[in-house]
């Protein structure tokens, strides 16, 4: 539940006016020869939990996300919903590997460099 309430945070304090979740099940792997798999390819047949809001990401939240625990929304105004929590970083609780569409970019997390 607190992974749920640090997305929607994260969908107010972009200014969306839309959130919505869903959530996939494990998705067979469409290769017949174990050499095609890849690690990031079995990655994407695990279950998933799918978060979709309106809003799209500023250079600042780009930036802001690549710094574990110390988000440029503690700096200004300081009146974002997500001031105190922990954000993106919640996810890691559900995935070795969060990541996320924003615009035309693609945002794949993988710190322990096992699957990009």
């Amino acid at each position: 539940l607190s992974i749920l309430k640090e997305l929607i945070q994260n969908a107010d304090d972009a200014g969306a006016r839309t959130l919505r979740f869903c959530s996939a099940e494990t998705r067979p792997t469409t290769s017949s020869s174990p050499t095609q798999t890849t690690p990031l390819t079995q990655l994407m047949t695990c279950p998933s939990l799918l978060a979709y809001n309106s809003a799209q990401f500023t250079e600042t939240d780009f930036e802001s996300i690549q710094r574990i625990g110390d988000s440029l929304k503690k700096v200004g105004t300081g009146n974002q919903t997500g001031r105190f929590g922990v954000g993106v970083n919640s996810t890691y609780h559900l995935s070795d590997v969060p990541m996320f569409l924003s615009g035309n970019q693609v945002v794949l997390f993988d710190p322990q460099a096992k699957y990009v």
